[in-house]
């Protein structure tokens, strides 16, 4: 199992990652980097070395094409490979028709949608033969025929799925900042007991929207969200993502230490 503070591997952090001291205390490998063998070879070679948790972005749960089955068991015998702890995507669609579009796009918070994604879910979990935790994501834009809160549609899907969480506290401080919606009282409705781990990150303010690049250290929002968290699950693992603009290994690790600690202040 996973416990503590990862990150998420990168293969430029691969030789620092087995040689130096400093360490992350787990891994979450993106598995859409790692389908061929090679890639897979390096998966199973950090898998020797750290816990893992896979991530993927390739399910489409939110879309309309049928469940790519072939590829749900590329995931879990990658999984089955790494002895990894979870398997999670994404709350979103990813492609229209035989598309992908290499990007998030949010869900309507509606009934109907619970029910098509809850569908999805239980099928991927049944080819998987695992459960899926799914993350909250990032929004730039609210649809129309929402009809619930947030919370309220995570609760919801996690009830008639069965699903647990990836609980991602960045993208509620963006949507709090993009939407005006609160992200304490997100954080504080869901079930810690779903949480499999949360995510920690960076964005940057882009046209008056706060866009989830995972390029900065997590702000001092986000970090108090991990402390609220912290109190309520003081066990929960937690994941600093960083995805573009890669700092030296070095400063990823002091930045994961100054997570920590920070989090640890007054606990």
């Amino acid at each position: 199992m996973i416990s503590g503070f990862g990150v998420g591997f990168r293969q430029k952090y691969r030789r620092d990652l087995l040689q130096n001291e400093v360490k992350p205390d787990w891994l979450e490998l993106l598995a859409d980097n790692h389908a061929s063998n090679l890639d897979r070879a390096i998966a199973v070679e950090m898998s020797s070395a750290f816990p893992i948790a896979i991530h993927t972005v390739g399910m489409n749960l939110g879309g309309t094409a049928p469940i790519d089955l072939q590829y749900c068991r590329t995931i879990a015998e990658l999984a089955d490979d790494c002895n990894a702890a979870f398997v999670s995507d994404h709350l979103a669609f990813t492609a229209v028709g035989n598309r992908f579009h290499h990007d998030l796009w949010p869900m309507p918070r509606t009934i109907e949608a619970i029910e098509h994604l809850s569908k999805r879910i239980k099928k991927v979990h049944s080819v998987m033969g695992r459960p899926l935790f799914i993350e909250n994501i990032s929004t730039y834009v609210r649809h129309d025929s929402d009809q619930m809160s947030e919370q309220e549609f995570l609760h919801r899907l996690s009830e008639q799925s069965g699903c647990g969480f990836i609980l991602d506290l960045n993208n509620l401080a963006i949507n709090e900042f993009n939407h005006g919606e609160s992200a304490m009282e997100v954080l504080t409705a869901i079930d810690p007991s779903s949480i499999a781990y949360v995510h920690i990150a960076g964005g940057e303010l882009k046209n008056e929207v706060i866009v989830d690049t995972h390029s900065t250290p997590p702000t001092k929002q986000v970090l108090e969200l991990l402390k609220t968290m912290q109190g309520l699950a003081p066990d929960l693992p937690v994941l600093l993502e960083w995805d573009s603009e890669l700092p030296s290994y070095s400063e990823l690790m002091k930045v994961l230490s100054t997570s920590r600690s920070t989090v640890r202040t007054d606990s």
